[in-house]
């Protein structure tokens, strides 16, 4: 088994190797003039759009195809070559590193003169220790102050975000004065020779480097303070991971800093790529080691145990496999890495380094984006005041105890309602896709990647992608910036199923906001497919006038259709009916409930929902609209004073409009309009009075309740419907005795009754 592995290894290594080799074959043949498939088809395809006739054939007659791809198997395999020559030439140096070290390092003490290199390194670390206590008097200072200011505040996210970057700018500041007295006392004890210059800069540098890496490690882990710390770490976890990161970027520094430092002091080029190979094995092997002690923490912060069932499929993934594929692509770029240090190409050294400058950069503009975001956005929420988190409010009661007060069903709903039209939360995921983006554009980019090109095919797609995300970005604007208007206009107008309609609705740009909101969606949408297809080279000139034949084939099968469309767009122009608003449309009636571009929908009172579409309204009425008359009808004895029945109830007109609960919906008070019809059991009275449309129906309870009232007190009799049945006036009916008349009487009751409930 471990010979296979082995072997698996082996031959992997070599592929990787191979694959790399014929890539960088393809360039080099083409900086000699040779040319590529590609170059070759391009020509041929130019000179075709002259109108030239091309034939080539190579210098021994075969065709094109077959001299490009011999050129391509010469070119891979003169990179092998050259890689093989490479190593063979870095081994038989191996003999010589001690040698040329001792060589070197007497070249360059005959150089400083004095007492020598080691003198001068002794002096770089002196300046510094003493530049590190002066650094750590004003550290302290910064801290006092820092923690007199923040100490109060309390521990959300968006303060503690900005304590821990005011705190990473005032250490920044420690570290450029920390940099200052370094050099300035190594400039002055020491020469102006190029070897101690070299000396006395790379390795302050490489020092505030570490420091300053260091310290973004310590904002996002804060392992000393816990109530100001971003991430969801136990103490454990933050101390942990704190002192890997810092141990892992201080090894990888010196290493990185050591080589570069040699080359600067003249070494043999082949013993600074050794050097370099060891230096990104040492860094590979401290990648790997904290990505296994970084593992658990930060699987537990991607997806926390107890969330495991809840959690999404690619949360699941990228929990238990994200040290996987760092791991696997800090394996990749070590081993091309250490392929383009032996063949001596550019950028050898930043393909690991990349992951890291990403995973810093990353954080900062996290940090300042999400400090940014809650600090300038969050104050300017105008919904803020309209819609508040649910809180459980009490009250002291006399016993001494707390009671709760009941709050609306409704708030969490509103609550989450406001959080989806705010725009901090769109800012923060644009910040997510910036920083995504820009994360790739420099992890590709330090391979060598160019995205300047329009015409490459990662070019194109970054331009797609750019499109989609800006698409997006507007399409979420134009969604929050529609809802937040929809609810200043006033939202929904909520009605008690089985109330009656009538209630007025909503403003007439609440009506015209929801098919404008569709429309602009649609057209964003649209926009940005036919952009996103234009940058991937696609014409769309054909889509449209495709679309316009579409268009004319659906108008002319889609009557009806285009009817409807454009008999709802003149009921809007006309403002003939709102949302929440009480309609007739003939046969159907109810409540505005939902309008769109072809049909209206009505929410009957006793529930049905009615869809109409436009084409088919003849005529519509209004209920709604700015005032309602109600007229009752009142069923009086004919013994009953008319003078005396319109004197009570102008009376009661008067005191109805006193009432503290509905006095105020009263438009006109309540009058009577005298007799309104003779029956023959009773005279029809009848009232009425004015309100606001949808108020009369609460009125009317009122109305009708004080009126028998009051009638009851004055004596005022209501009649009751009477029937009277007479019998025909001749022998047979002269001859029926009183019982056998009062069976005839009963026989026709139930007539009666069924023509009184009809």
């Amino acid at each position: 088994m471990t010979t296979r592995k082995s072997r698996f290894w082996t031959y992997a290594f070599l592929s990787l190797f191979l694959t790399f080799s014929m890539a960088h074959a393809q360039a080099e043949q083409n900086d000699k003039g040779i040319l590529s498939a590609s170059s070759l088809q391009k020509i041929v395809d130019d000179a075709s759009a002259k109108g030239l006739d091309v034939i080539i054939v190579s210098s021994s007659g075969s065709s094109a195809n077959s001299a490009a791809m011999k050129a391509k198997s010469e070119g891979a395999q003169a990179v092998v070559g050259h890689f093989r020559d490479r190593v063979a030439v870095l081994g038989h140096f191996l003999p010589e590193i001690i040698p040329n070290l001792l060589l070197t390092f007497k070249k360059v003490n005959d150089n400083i003169g004095g007492s020598g290199l080691l003198w001068t390194l002794f002096i770089v670390i002196l300046s510094m220790s003493i530049a590190a206590v002066v650094e750590h008097k004003y550290l302290n200072w910064v801290i006092h102050k820092l923690s007199s200011v923040w100490a109060s505040l309390p521990s959300e996210r968006s303060i503690n975000m900005c304590f821990l970057l005011v705190r990473y700018a005032g250490r920044t500041v420690g570290i450029g004065i920390f940099c200052l007295v370094a050099f300035i006392l190594s400039s002055v004890i020491l020469g102006d020779s190029k070897y101690e210059q070299a000396t006395i800069f790379q390795w302050i540098i490489a020092v505030a480097w570490a420091w300053l890496i260091t310290e973004i490690w310590r904002i996002w882990t804060s392992p000393k303070m816990p109530s100001r710390r971003i991430p969801a770490l136990n103490d454990d976890d933050a101390a942990m991971l704190f002192w890997w990161l810092r141990a892992s970027t201080i090894i990888g520094i010196c290493v990185i800093e050591s080589t570069n430092w040699l080359e600067k002091l003249d070494f043999h080029d082949n013993l600074i790529v050794l050097f370099r190979i060891l230096a990104t094995a040492i860094i590979l092997i401290l990648t790997l080691t904290l990505l296994a002690k970084a593992r658990k923490p930060i699987s537990s912060l991607i997806m926390k145990p107890e969330d495991k069932v809840s959690s999404s499929l690619l949360q699941r993934l990228v929990a238990y496999n994200w040290q996987y594929a760092v791991g696997l692509y800090a394996f990749v770029a070590a081993i091309f890495s250490m392929y383009r240090l032996v063949m001596d190409l550019p950028n050898a050294m930043g393909l690991i380094g990349a992951m890291y400058w990403v995973l810093m950069i990353s954080l900062t503009a996290f940090g300042i984006g999400t400090v940014m975001i809650d600090r300038i956005l969050e104050r300017r929420r105008t919904l803020s005041d309209l819609v508040q988190e649910p809180q459980i409010e009490t009250v002291l009661t006399k016993s001494g105890e707390h009671e709760e007060i009941d709050q609306p069903d409704d708030q969490p709903v509103k609550a989450v309602i406001v959080r989806d039209l705010s725009y901090v939360g769109l800012a923060r995921q644009a910040l997510m896709l910036a920083i995504f983006g820009g994360a790739g554009i420099f992890m590709l980019s330090s391979w060598g990647v160019d995205f300047t090109s329009a015409d490459s095919v990662l070019g194109r797609l970054w331009g797609v992608f750019f499109v989609i995300v800006s698409g997006y970005v507007c399409y979420q604007i134009a969604k929050i910036a529609f809802g937040r208007k929809m609810i200043e206009e006033g939202g929904e107008i909520s009605s008690e199923p089985g109330e009656e309609g009538g209630h007025g609705g909503t403003s007439r740009l609440a009506t015209l906001l929801p098919l404008l909101r569709y429309c602009i969606l649609a057209t964003i949408v649209v926009l940005t497919t036919m952009i996103a297809l234009s940058e991937l080279g696609l014409n769309i000139g054909p889509l449209f006038a495709g679309a316009g034949v579409i268009g004319m084939a659906i108008g002319f099968g889609a009557q009806t259709l285009i009817r409807d469309i454009f008999s709802g767009a003149f009921f809007l122009m006309d403002d003939a009916f709102r949302k929440g608003e009480y309609v007739d449309v003939g046969g159907v009636k109810g409540t505005v409930e939902k309008i769109s571009i072809r049909s209206l929908q009505l929410r009957h009172h006793m529930g049905p929902l009615n869809t109409v579409p436009f084409g088919e309204i003849k005529t519509l009425s209004n209920f709604s609209r700015d005032w309602v008359m109600m007229k009752l009808k009142l069923r009086l004895t004919y013994d009953t004073d008319v003078e005396k029945v319109r004197k009570l109830i102008k009376n009661l007109g008067k005191e109805l409009q006193q009432h503290p609960e509905f006095g105020d919906q009263f438009l006109q008070p309540l009058k009577s309009q005298g007799v309104y019809a003779m029956e023959d059991s009773a005279m029809i009275i009848r009232v009425k009075y004015m309100t606001r449309p949808g108020d009369q129906f609460v009125i009317r309870k009122h109305v009708y309740s004080r009126i028998r009232e009051l009638f009851e007190e004055q004596g005022v009799h209501f009649a009751n419907r009477l029937v009277t049945v007479r019998l025909a006036e001749d022998e047979n009916s002269k001859a029926l005795t009183d019982t056998q008349k009062k069976q005839v009487l009963g026989a026709a009751l139930p007539e009666v009754e069924t023509a009184a409930g009809s």
